[in-house]
């Protein structure tokens, strides 16, 4: 993750942007970061699912004869209930962002 820092730049650049709500804090910042990289990272758990597909349009896209693997997805992997059949909005601009990270036993 980030250091503190880098939230603190974050929230000097947000609150030049403001034009309601309370100030930002750099914990808030981080947090909000923290969450966005949980969501990017079931995302991608859910395209390494062999015989699922991800849509840009329709999320996990899960069809009635799949939904039993869906539900026990859902019990490891709760962040993934509302991509079922919606997309992220966010999830372009996080993949550009993102590093190329390999995770696995023998990695």
């Amino acid at each position: 993750s980030f250091k503190i820092t880098t939230f603190n730049g974050v929230v000097g650049t947000l609150e030049a942007l403001r034009t309601k709500g309370g100030l930002k804090m750099e914990k808030s910042a981080q947090n909000k970061w923290t969450m966005l990289h949980h969501i990017w990272r079931v995302i991608q758990d859910i395209k390494a699912q062999s015989g699922w597909s991800w849509s840009d349009t329709h999320g996990a896209n899960i069809s009635p004869a799949i939904e039993t693997h869906w539900e026990t997805f859902l019990k490891s992997h709760p962040l993934a209930k509302p991509f079922k059949n919606h997309r992220w909005i966010h999830l372009e601009k996080m993949t550009q962002i993102m590093p190329a990270t390999l995770r696995g036993t023998y990695v």
